[in-house]
């Protein structure tokens, strides 16, 4: 019998980051409840601080990225910024967005072991930074790792890269959702929404990371955590 039959797991994240998530449960014979929480939209303006931002890099300088969304968005927009592979030093907090920018060419100089805002600022006790930093990031982000940067005397910008808006619910799938055994969560911003318009039903929850973790906790759901933010690591907890 597959390992999942029988199962329903509500998926929050973005339709584009949820398919391969979904696809793994299906193939494993559990039923996927889509219910993003999440939209991914441009910023604002469209890229144009972003991309001025990246017109200021230069050899000495960090260029920090927070997901695997920032990530894209960088590689759209450093062509028309002229940054090229190379100009400047890269940091990601986990290993999905370092692939995006590793397919693009880009070559990443530090990753934590722990995929966290606290796990990279630990990282980056490891070297010395003589120049500015730079953390392209989601609209309305932590500022965790600006802080602790800034508290070392270190030069650090941010600049939104893209939005995070939530989407209108359909009442249907909310439904599906109540009768599910396990919610999965990749942020505590789709922790918070989906309490807010659904509840804590069902009260198990698998999280992605410790800080998506810890804020599940304090909303009463009954929580394991991903050791790491890929597909089997998450189904492997199931």
């Amino acid at each position: 019998m597959p390992e999942l039959a029988g199962r329903q797991i509500v998926v929050t994240r973005a339709t584009p980051q949820a398919a391969p998530l979904i696809a793994a449960i299906a193939e494993r014979g559990g039923e996927a409840i889509s219910l993003p929480l999440l939209e991914i939209l441009d910023a604002e303006d469209g890229g144009l601080a972003l991309r001025d931002a990246l017109a200021e890099l230069t050899a000495g300088d960090w260029l920090v990225v927070l997901s695997p969304n920032g990530a894209r968005r960088v590689v759209e927009h450093a062509e028309a910024a002229l940054l090229t592979p190379g100009a400047c030093s890269i940091a990601v907090i986990a290993s999905g967005t370092g692939a995006v920018l590793e397919a693009a060419g880009w070559t990443v100089h530090l990753r934590p072991d722990a995929a966290s805002s606290e796990g990279l600022l630990s990282a980056f006790d490891t070297i010395s930074i003589t120049g500015r930093v730079l953390i392209a990031q989601a609209e309305v982000g932590r500022t965790v790792l600006a802080d602790g940067l800034r508290e070392r005397g270190v030069d650090v910008s941010t600049v939104a890269a893209y939005r995070n808006v939530m989407p209108e619910l359909e009442p249907a799938t909310v439904e599906d959702a109540l009768r599910a055994d396990t919610v999965v969560f990749a942020s505590p911003s789709a922790v918070d929404r989906y309490t807010e318009h659904v509840g804590t039903t069902p009260t198990r929850a698998l999280c992605i990371g410790g800080v998506t973790a810890a804020r599940a906790l304090t909303l009463g759901y009954e929580v394991s955590i991903a050791p790491e933010p890929t597909v089997d690591a998450i189904v492997g907890l199931l």
